[in-house]
């Protein structure tokens, strides 16, 4: 696996906050390299949206009630 792609998926899911985020970073670059070339950028593109989705749900559950 290239380190640019190492790169992209480390900026996705943050495998330095949980140890259970490791997990998922490591399950990820596994089936990463699994996959055909014709998919690759869509597992990327994939990861980035539910990971963005999260976020924008955490952001949201913190929001202090007024």
């Amino acid at each position: 696996m290239r380190k640019t792609i190492t790169k992209k998926l480390r900026e996705i899911i943050m495998p330095s906050e949980s140890p259970f985020s490791k997990r998922v970073y490591r399950r990820a670059k596994r089936d990463y390299s699994k996959l055909p070339h014709n998919a690759k950028s869509d597992f990327i593109e994939l990861l980035r949206a539910t990971y963005n989705a999260e976020s924008v749900a955490k952001a949201q559950h913190r929001e202090p009630l007024a």
